[in-house]
């Protein structure tokens, strides 16, 4: 929200996209797999994934974060 409320003030003339994304469990291996409907639990990995867009360029920024202690296996 903060990129696209300074994009728009100092580059009204310019489209600005954000999107964002996240994808947990073991779908969190999976490219572009989002969720399946189940909460957030302990034990479980979930991707988060931030995308911009501008000036005809994209950028993602894409982390891995585990919820509590992960089973090692």
């Amino acid at each position: 929200r903060a990129m696209t409320e300074f994009a728009g003030r100092s580059y009204p003339d310019t489209e600005v996209k954000v999107n964002f994304a996240s994808q947990q469990g073991l779908r969190s291996l999976q490219a572009h797999a989002g969720t399946n409907g189940e909460p957030l639990s302990p034990g479980q990995l979930m991707c988060v994934v931030t995308e911009a867009f501008a000036f005809s360029y994209n950028t993602a920024v894409e982390r891995v974060v585990a919820l509590g202690d992960l089973n090692p296996e």
